[in-house]
């Protein structure tokens, strides 16, 4: 019988070797260095060199959380001999068709397309050419028919907007190496909404963090600040410098935009009207920045047709999502938002000139076909000052935030913090040796905590030490 090769030494491949019994695995393989020649149930890790002088001779399954990355790197090598295995998030979902190899599900398959849409776009496309993009879009909204989000997996909140990436190379972590990374929390805030995650998570802000701490004790939470600051530009600072003397004065605007899930609705009109009848007088170029799900809305169609540049970050699953966003807050003098989004947190974070109106949008959200107010954001008192202090103090007339409302702002976002790369890259090495202290089973995350903790001051490792307590809160010395 022919053995299989678990790519990803992590959790995942170690369920997955669970799974399918060890008898049936020749070896893992997995990017990490600090893996390759140890064991897991006596099955050695090797490395992607070694991968590629014997790959023919197996059938390699995926158990890693962000196939994509993965997928490019053995096209690369022209290994096509590779099968995608899915885990939900709690067990596997892949199942055996007879005696042949593990099957793709559904989601497998949809993934695939999701970054083979990525693939399709140059570093330049969604900034530089709306309707190129445009036709992008459109294509793959046919093709994969309202299904839009990557299936569920552990390390979507790293993946998506490009943040993990952006850290890990800001830190000069050279692999991608999501499994040991700490999971970065997609949201800069999202008021009532926190997902349970069960290993290190990376947020932009303490309150978050205390937030956290105060949960799940034995979960350490760092924080970074606005992960904008950490991208670095698409273009060579020549470019930069070429567009921002051609463009002039610039505004860029963002207009309240639909997810995969759920459609907004406000009045469209009136906004167009005062883009095309107001700020074309105030400003050499207008840009307007499209999510990409909106890009072939009408609205964007006919500021388009009326000399509006139209430009966009890309897919939310893009790894260059982040590094484009920040392009274009550089390439701006003045950003203007509509309705509350993330956009008026990076420009405060990139010191851009802010104006942000409150636009009375509603929601719909798919499956339910109900309209609601989007009032049900507004689950905390820090949420409802947030929304006050930005529509209050970021309308037409801009003033002075308070002391008091910029600690709120501070707390929440983090725009006072400014990690290091030595300080990034302990984060991730911290997170490798909890990890590595509980076997990489999830379950035993505590323990790996716990004898991380312990080794640190076993080895007199105070640096470590005091980011790991600091991460893990006052509440971890109560309950432990």
């Amino acid at each position: 019988m022919k053995k299989y090769i678990i790519f990803g030494s992590g959790h995942d491949g170690i369920e997955l070797l669970n799974h399918i019994g060890k008898n049936n695995v020749a070896y893992f393989c997995d990017n990490a260095d600090g893996k390759i020649g140890k064991f897991i149930e006596d099955i050695e890790i090797i490395s992607f060199d070694k991968l590629m002088e014997i790959h023919k001779k197996y059938t390699i399954l995926l158990a890693v959380g962000f196939k994509q990355f993965i997928i490019r790197q053995f096209e690369s090598a022209g290994i096509s001999n590779y099968v995608l295995y899915e885990n939900d998030g709690r067990k596997y979902s892949g199942c055996r068709n007879d005696d042949r190899n593990f099957v793709m599900n559904s989601k497998s398959k949809m993934n695939h397309m999701l970054g083979e849409a990525v693939s399709r776009c140059d570093d330049f496309v969604p900034i530089d050419d709306y309707l190129l993009f445009r036709g992008l879009v459109k294509e793959y909204m046919t093709r994969l028919k309202g299904e839009y989000a990557f299936n569920d997996s552990v390390y979507n909140e790293s993946i998506m907007y490009g943040h993990g990436k952006a850290l890990m190379e800001y830190a000069g972590i050279d692999k991608l190496d999501y499994a040991n990374f700490p999971f970065v929390r997609h949201g800069v805030f999202a008021a009532g909404r926190y997902p349970e995650f069960h290993s290190a998570v990376i947020y932009s802000g303490e309150w978050e963090k205390r937030f956290y701490n105060e949960r799940y004790s034995y979960i350490p939470a760092f924080t970074v600040g606005p992960y904008i600051q950490y991208a670095k530009n698409i273009y060579s600072e020549n470019k930069l410098r070429e567009k921002r003397v051609k463009n002039g004065k610039t505004a860029l605007i963002f207009l309240s935009h639909n997810t995969e899930k759920n459609h907004t609705t406000y009045d469209e009109e009136s906004i167009i009207k005062k883009i095309l009848c107001d700020y074309t007088k105030r400003y050499d170029t207008i840009l307007v920045c499209a999510y990409w799900c909106d890009v072939n809305k009408d609205c964007y169609d006919i500021l388009y047709k009326n000399g509006i540049q139209i430009v966009s970050a890309g897919f939310r699953w893009d790894e260059r999502f982040i590094r484009r966003l920040r392009t274009l807050y550089e390439l701006t003098d003045d950003v203007i938002v509509y309705g509350f989004s993330s956009a008026a947190i990076y420009a405060l974070a990139m010191k851009k000139k802010l104006y942000i109106y409150d636009i009375n949008e509603k929601l719909t959200m798919n499956g339910y076909g109900n309209l609601v107010k989007t009032t049900y954001l507004h689950e905390t008192k820090e949420y409802a000052e947030l929304t006050r202090i930005l529509y209050e103090n970021f309308g037409d007339n801009n003033e002075k935030l308070s002391s008091l409302e910029e600690k709120l702002l501070n707390d929440l976002f983090g725009f006072d913090i400014y990690r290091t790369p030595d300080e990034i890259r302990c984060y991730y090495d911290i997170s490798c040796d909890i990890w590595n202290n509980c076997n990489h089973v999830v379950r035993d995350y505590p323990i790996g905590v716990y004898k991380t903790y312990q080794k640190y001051q076993d080895i007199y490792d105070f640096d470590k030490l005091t980011i790991l307590s600091k991460a893990l809160g006052d509440r971890f010395y109560h309950v432990s």
